[in-house]
């Protein structure tokens, strides 16, 4: 029997076993890729993270019969360089989505990103987080060339500035998610006060009018960002993750959550300033709300999970998944 003559039901096992991430199949998964090449299946999306090294030949082989091949995901791969970007788009040129975030040896460049945004124009979704040595040009490139371009995430991305992120931004107004963290870095001064937030970064949120997701768990903000967010999104605003965030007060994610009700996703983890009756107050403009974790936040008691279940009109429809404190 050859592979060509295997049934699809089995080949759709194969698949499902690649996507689980199965370290100890690294000998065998170059041979395994060329053969699902040879098989008569069209491929959407392919999972090869948590590998201990690329498997350039299979990738290869399989990018010489699935060009069709519109999602690729590789994360946590052992090892990433910039050749390796450069045969992900030549071998699959109709990439939407990429995801290589997270290598544990980061060798790739903005050499390596510049290549890989100028071939793959329908390329929609990308994160590159954990990719250290990238820089603004990274981000500049894929905004430029990547025409379609709707989500990105470059967390612990910190060659990339707040300048360029601006950039960036500017260059394509139209992103719908946005995901990052800016670094949480001391200045000498009185205090050691926290770096500030370039104004230029801040009026570019202004102008992200298509925004649903943000994302900047780990980062030092400030409200006037956070006002700026709520300018430029509105209600269109779904999913805003705060976790860890520092710098800012109750009065700018009080004006975020104000200007933005269709929040449905929450999470506002270590903000350690909110209290029962900052809950309270927030509960109001919750009106869409469906998920909020609330963990690390040391001031809450059990009144904070009665005044969500209540005021969260959603409620009555839906259960809300609720991460609280409930110790005291």
């Amino acid at each position: 029997m050859t592979v060509k003559d295997f049934p699809e039901e089995c080949w759709e096992s194969v698949f499902r076993f690649l996507g689980l991430g199965h370290r100890h199949l690294n000998g065998h998964r170059e041979g395994l890729l060329r053969q699902i090449s040879q098989s008569g299946l069209e491929l959407d999306l392919i999972n090869l993270s948590n590998q201990r090294t690329f498997p350039v030949d299979g990738l290869r082989e399989l990018g010489s019969n699935k060009k069709k091949l519109t999602v690729l995901i590789c994360s946590n791969i052992g090892s990433l360089r910039d050749s390796h970007l450069v045969i992900i788009a030549y071998c699959f040129p109709l990439l939407d989505k990429l995801d290589i975030s997270f290598p544990l040896n980061s060798q790739a460049s903005d050499f390596g990103v510049l290549r890989l945004s100028s071939m793959l124009e329908n390329l929609r979704k990308i994160n590159i987080s954990g990719n250290h040595l990238i820089t603004d040009k990274s981000l500049f490139s894929l905004c430029q060339n990547c025409l379609s371009l709707e989500e990105i995430s470059f967390f612990i991305c910190f060659k990339i500035t707040q300048t360029g992120i601006a950039s960036a931004i500017r260059l394509r107004p139209g992103l719908s998610s946005i995901a990052f963290n800016i670094e949480k870095k001391r200045i000498h001064g009185p205090g050691l006060t926290l770096t500030p937030i370039d104004l230029n970064l801040i009026d570019s949120f202004r102008t992200l009018k298509r925004l649903t997701d943000i994302d900047l768990s780990n980062s030092v903000i400030s409200d006037e960002f956070l006002f700026a967010v709520a300018e430029g999104a509105g209600l269109l605003l779904k999913k805003l993750i705060l976790q860890d965030c520092c710098n800012c007060t109750f009065s700018g994610i009080s004006y975020v959550l104000s200007k933005c009700q269709s929040v449905q996703c929450l999470d506002l983890r270590k903000v350690d300033f909110l209290s029962d009756q900052c809950i309270s107050k927030l509960s109001v403009f919750l009106l869409s709300l469906t998920t909020i974790n609330l963990s690390g936040c040391c001031q809450l008691t059990n009144s904070t999970f009665f005044i969500l279940t209540r005021n969260c009109p959603l409620h009555s429809q839906k259960v809300i998944a609720l991460v609280v404190p409930l110790n005291k």
